[in-house]
């Protein structure tokens, strides 16, 4: 199944709800996934935070907090899906400058799409703080996002808007494209932990990296998206 690529509108809003209680039968099979698999990973896993996909209604989504423990053992076992129902949120910014787009390659280390490129910034979407602004969460994890894996500081960005949402019905994963619109920098070389390379790449030139390079189909739908590459 491919992915599902949907346009926003300006207006467009994350909303959060309740979530409903998971029965107790389902988190002990959770907890008994998560105890294997940190035995697996020695330890190293972290139990935090995610938001999750509820519903759309006109230019809101609505979310709800979950752990992830609960979507690694949805993961692990599929058929969990049909009680969780999660689908998980994340951001992946199309940062642009004078210079072009930002790509990074995935570190060797990581768990998921190791060595692969992608639109930097991205990252899992976090639940707000109990004092935050919800309507500027999305916004605010690119920000994050951006400083914590190129150093970029937020006061370059003149504009940042939701444009698409990217959904991945196999992995469970529904992507919200954010446009980063970027004073001047240029970005080379090495970058955090998660990316081994950063790479500016001309406007030009993004078909032939796309061709050339491992870009990830969430950053390949978000590109056509934006009619920066040939669908297809």
């Amino acid at each position: 199944m491919g992915l599902i690529v949907t346009p926003l509108t300006p207006a467009f809003r994350l909303c959060l709800e309740e979530g409903n209680a998971t029965p107790p039968a389902l988190i002990a099979v959770i907890d008994q996934i998560w105890a294997a698999e940190q035995a697996r990973r020695g330890g190293r896993l972290h139990n935090g935070a995610m938001l999750a996909f509820v519903r759309k209604a006109a230019d809101c989504m609505y979310a709800r907090r979950t752990d992830y423990r609960h979507f690694m053992a949805q993961r692990r076992e599929p058929r969990l899906f049909a009680e969780l129902q999660l689908r998980t949120l994340a951001v992946s910014g199309l940062a642009r400058s004078p210079h072009g787009l930002l790509f990074g390659q995935r570190s060797g280390q990581v768990t998921q799409d190791a060595e692969r490129w992608e639109l930097v910034p991205s990252g899992g979407l976090s639940p707000p703080a109990a004092d935050s602004n919800v309507d500027a969460l999305v916004v605010e994890q690119c920000y994050v996002e951006l400083e914590e894996e190129t150093g970029i500081p937020r006061s370059s960005v003149e504009r940042a808007q939701p444009f698409a949402l990217v959904e991945d019905p196999e992995a469970h994963v529904i992507d919200i494209g954010v446009e980063l619109s970027m004073r001047d920098f240029h970005a080379t070389g090495e970058a955090s932990s998660e990316y081994d390379r950063l790479l500016t790449v001309s406007i030009d030139a993004i078909a032939d990296f796309c061709r050339d390079h491992d870009v990830i189909p969430v950053s390949r739908a978000l590109l056509e998206n934006r009619g920066l590459l040939p669908v297809g």
